[in-house]
This record gives structure tokens, C-alpha cells and sequence, in this order.
């Protein structure tokens, strides 16, 4: 049982009905220091490392509209978060 639990709270938490289609606005620091504003639609966070972050931490999943592909975001790195608006269904 304990097992059990310990699985599900190690599962990446998906967004998915609570933020499905919510576009975002956020100022990030990506791995070089360069800050700028990103217009995304978040997937999932996740406890984890990337090429781009090598050590574990808290990673949000999201599509990248102006670069139109997923991307990982370090939650720590940030520095503010502007709900757009909610994007009509498909």
C-alpha cells in the first residue's frame, strides 16, 4: 500500500483539465542568463533534470508559441507569471 503511494506521488502532475488551453505569459532566465518574455501553454511539472537543466528540479513542460515546440522550463528561474487568456476549444 505504501508502495502504491509513494508511486503515484512521484508521477509527473499533468496540467491538463486544471490549465488545458490557458495561455501564459512568463519572464525567464534561460541557461545562458538571457531574460526575456514567453508566451506559453503549460503541460505538466515535473521533479527531473534536462541537458539543459543537469540538476534535478522542478521542470515545467510547456509549448512554446513564439518557438512553436515544447520546451522545459526551470520553475526556479521564473521571475513572473501572467495568465493571457483562455484559448478556444479545438
Amino acid at each position: 500500500m505504501a508502495l502504491g503511494v509513494l508511486r503515484n506521488a512521484l508521477k509527473p502532475l499533468t496540467l491538463g483539465g486544471f490549465m488545458e488551453k490557458l495561455k501564459v505569459q512568463i519572464l525567464y532566465r534561460n541557461y545562458k542568463g538571457d531574460v526575456a518574455y514567453r508566451t506559453i501553454i503549460p503541460k505538466s511539472i515535473d521533479f527531473m533534470s534536462t541537458s539543459w537543466h543537469p540538476e534535478e528540479q522542478w521542470i515545467l513542460t510547456a509549448f512554446d508559441i513564439n518557438k512553436n515546440a515544447d520546451r522545459g522550463f526551470a520553475i526556479i528561474d521564473i521571475m513572473e507569471w501572467e495568465k493571457i487568456d483562455k484559448m478556444d476549444k479545438e
